[in-house]
């Protein structure tokens, strides 16, 4: 497993916090070993915490069926940061796992104390929500290929 401030380095949305900085980030997660199953996330319920996947592999589905695979160093959960509303998707552990997890107290916390590393922070979050939405828009649009009317709205 790689450790969580190598990861975190890899991040180009976090290539231009110091050494320091990357460590104070790292150290705002609390980091476990999950097994195969777990639910990180249950669509539909409530939550404000955020996780990073650190090791393994976590499957997001939604309605049952499976819309993305995570790998090492993807952020998800990532819409408690922004609203309180229920989550979009469930997140499950697909095989043994390490996850960082980021309380809504301690992202609070790292942004009153530590602007410059709420800032790359913030950019790896925006990164990864565009990432998202360019992802579910290819499902999407995948979806309703035959319907031109539905694909033109999705352009």
């Amino acid at each position: 497993m790689m450790p969580l401030p190598l990861l975190l380095r890899r991040s180009p949305a976090l290539a231009t916090l110091s050494d320091e900085q990357i460590e104070r980030l790292a150290g705002a997660f609390a980091v476990a070993a999950y097994p195969d199953g777990h639910v990180f996330i249950r669509e539909g319920d409530v939550g404000d915490d955020v996780f990073l996947l650190v090791a393994g592999e976590v499957a997001v589905l939604r309605q049952g069926g499976e819309l993305n695979h995570l790998r090492p160093g993807a952020l998800f959960g990532l819409m408690a940061l922004v609203d309180a509303g229920p989550r979009s998707a469930t997140c499950r552990a697909d095989g043994e796992c390490h996850v960082g997890l980021l309380t809504r107290q301690a992202a609070d916390a790292l942004f009153h104390d530590a602007a410059p590393v709420a800032l790359a922070f913030q950019r790896a979050v925006a990164k990864q929500l565009a990432h998202d939405f360019r992802h579910l828009n290819d499902l999407l649009r995948h979806h309703l290929g035959g319907n031109q009317t539905g694909a033109r709205l999705l352009k």
